[in-house]
This record gives structure tokens, sequence and C-alpha cells, in this order.
């Protein structure tokens, strides 16, 4: 698709919106967590729905979890903007992933290694592949206005989640 040149002007200003370096009153990105316009990821599950602080994501740069009965794992990639979420039930066994750097990742239980495409590099999984989750990176605002019912991961507590 090209461009329509017509529109040119109207959204160059817009270039730096996805890396959070325009002036405009559109983005203006909030660095803090849980605010109106920070980054969340979320997830859907059935009638079930979890956001994932972009934030705590970045600090990790993995996330284990799950979404009523789904389980998940979230990796972000070494650009620290690209991210996936991975079902982590793989031929009947429930894996639970650690980082091993910044672009693979270990399964506790085989000892397995696992790139950022969702494939077992190594180990007795070799060739296995994580089944891709669907996900959504949004503002917090938009996240929780769509989706009323929907709890905060939190690495904080006992339960890993706060309902809104």
């Amino acid at each position: 698709m090209q461009p329509d040149t017509s529109f040119r002007k109207d959204y160059k200003n817009l270039d730096g919106y996805d890396k959070g370096t325009i002036r405009g009153s559109l983005e203006k990105r909030d660095s803090a967590s849980w605010k109106p316009k920070s980054w969340v990821i979320g997830v859907i599950n059935k009638n079930a729905s979890k956001a994932y602080d972009w934030n705590e994501l970045l600090e990790t740069k993995l996330i284990n979890d799950s979404v009523d009965d789904l389980s998940v794992m979230l990796a972000l990639e070494s650009d620290n903007a690209s991210f996936h979420v991975y079902n982590r039930l793989v031929n009947g066994t429930m894996l639970h992933f650690e980082r091993r750097n910044d672009d693979e990742f270990i399964d506790e239980n085989t000892h397995s290694t696992w790139n950022m495409d969702g494939i077992c590099i190594n180990g007795t999984m070799k060739g296995a592949k994580l089944n891709a989750v669907q996900s959504y990176q949004e503002f917090w605002h938009s996240w929780s206005t769509f989706h009323p019912n929907t709890l905060k991961y939190s690495n904080n507590g006992p339960l890993n989640q706060v309902k809104i």
C-alpha cells in the first residue's frame, strides 16, 4: 500500500508516536504504572481478562501467569518494544519459564531452551512450538474501559492479581 500524499502533512508530526517522542496531546504516555496513559498488555480468555503492566515486563523481561484456566508466559524481546504471549501448556506438560538471555528462555521442567519465536531449539522438547495467545498493547484507560472486570497482574501479592 502506498501512503495517500494528500494526508502526508497531517500525519508527519506522528512519526515518533510508537516511541513516545511526539509533542502532541494525543500521546503523552505516562511512564508510571497503572495511570490512564500507562501501557499495558491485555489478555482475554473466555470471560476473563487480565492486564499486565508494561513497566513490570520491562523490568522482569518474562512473566509466568494464568488468565482463568489459560497458563500464559509473556516475554519481552531485547529491543524493549516487541513482546510475545504464549500458552505454557505444551503436549500436555505445563511449563514454567525463566529468562536465559536476551533472545532465549528455558523451561524449568525439562531444561529445554526456547527462542523468541516460541520454538524449542535445544533439549528434550526440541522442535516443539509454543502456541501464541492473542494479546493487545493499549493504554490502561482504554483497556480498563472496554474490560471493566479485568484483573491487574501484580507480582507483589499471594494471589498475583487485583480486581479493578
